[in-house]
Parts: structure tokens; sequence; C-alpha cells
């Protein structure tokens, strides 16, 4: 079991926003490797491969959270909700199904994916539009975050104006995803949450530059530490 996407919401109740940091799966990073993270074995590795390291689900999401937070500096997380791939569909659904705009080089994925098509996307649609990528040109995990972007900035315009006209969509939703959803955070907390994001300001999603190298089969990706430090700063930190 791998990480696919890996998202860190950055919450500013103070000014009621929020921003998102989307790392790239590939990353290569310390990970704890050993059954239990009380006795780590930290080797370089892919940051989707941390969620492999565990005796459970739990066990997993705590070892992303682990390099994740090792990555940025150490910085502490309070708190991780991780969503099987089944959800994609769920949420898609939820919303009446989220129009996107192809870009080049989809249509292996799916035939109504020709470029700058506009597709409102349905059933299984919305996790070939996120997910492909094996069957495509460009292979790279770079193109499925690009989408990934469009497809959740999409979704979050469509989900707070459901928000605004049904009270109930937000735990209807919860219910929806229970069983695909793994996180440290009780069932009325994160509902509260939820439905408190739908009322704070969107600040976009944050990205990292850096570089990829190819190894065998394999694609590693090296962070621009200068980069990644300044966004760090401008995310999680105010000038006194």
């Amino acid at each position: 079991t791998q990480a696919d996407v890996i998202m860190l919401f950055v919450i500013d109740r103070d000014n009621n926003t929020y921003r998102c940091l989307q790392l790239n799966r590939d990353s290569m990073v310390p990970v704890n490797r050993a059954e239990s993270s009380l006795n780590e074995e930290l080797v370089t590795m892919q940051l989707a491969l941390a969620h492999s390291f565990g005796t459970n689900d739990q066990a997993r999401c705590e070892n992303t959270v682990e390099a994740v937070s090792g990555m940025l500096f150490d910085l502490p997380i309070d708190h991780y909700v991780s969503l099987r791939m089944e959800s994609i569909k769920i949420l898609n659904d939820s919303v009446g199904g989220v129009t996107v705009t192809i870009p080049a080089g989809m249509e292996t994925a799916d035939p109504a994916f020709t470029e700058g098509a506009t597709v409102t996307l349905h059933g299984d649609q919305a996790e070939r539009f996120v997910r492909s990528r094996m069957s495509l040109d460009d292979d790279s995990n770079t193109f499925r975050m690009e989408r990934q972007r469009q497809f959740i900035t999409k979704w979050r315009e469509l989900a707070v104006a459901r928000a605004e006209q049904d009270s109930n969509f937000v735990m209807d939703l919860n219910m929806q995803l229970s069983d695909y959803l793994v996180t440290d955070m009780f069932a009325n907390s994160l509902s509260d949450f939820v439905s408190q994001l739908t009322t704070f300001t969107d600040g976009g999603i944050v990205t990292t530059e850096g570089e990829y190298e190819h190894v065998g089969a394999f694609r590693e990706y090296y962070v621009d530490m200068d980069d990644l430090e300044a966004k760090v700063i401008d995310l999680f930190y105010e000038e006194a």
C-alpha cells in the first residue's frame, strides 16, 4: 500500500484561511521501515512508500505523518485523514460531477479526454482523470499532480456551494466515506472541522520545486531544499 496523493493542510484560524502544500509522492526522504515507530530504521526512499510500513492502517498513516514531518524540518502535524481510491468517485458524485478542462495527452485514459475539452466527470471517470499515468505519454507524477490540483480546486468550489444549500451535506458525505477513511479524529470532530473549512477562505495549493533523477525503472524526485524552506516559512510563520 502506497500513498498516491499527499497534501498537508495549513489552517490559519486567526484569519479564517487555509492553504494546502502538495508534496510529490516521489520525493526522496528518510522513511522508517521498521514495524514500530519506537524502533526506527530510517532509509531514504520515495515518500509514497512510507505508507507501506506498519502493522495496520493507523500505523501506516502515522509513519507517513512522521516522514512528512521530517521532510518539513520536523514541523509538528496535528492530525491525519487517509482516503482510499474508492473515495474519488464518491467525492466527485457527491457534487454532481466535477467539470474539468482536459490537458493534452489524455486520450488513452478515456475517449472523452480530448485536449481542451470541457468534461463533467462521472463515476470512474474521476479516478481516471486524477490517477491515470502509465498509459499516458507523459507518465510523470508531476502531470498527475497538475490534474489533481484542478480536480480538488473545482470540487471544493462545488462542495462549498452544496454545504451552503444543505446543512447535512458534510455529515452525509462523511457517512458515505466512512468505510474508506482512516483518521485519528473522532467522527464529530472531523465533521465539525470540515464544516468549518467550508466557511474559511481557500488560499490555494502550493507545490515544491525539485528535479527528477531516473534510477533504473524508478523516478526519484529531489526537492529543492531552499525552495522548500522558503515555502515552509511562508506557510507556517509570521513576521514578529
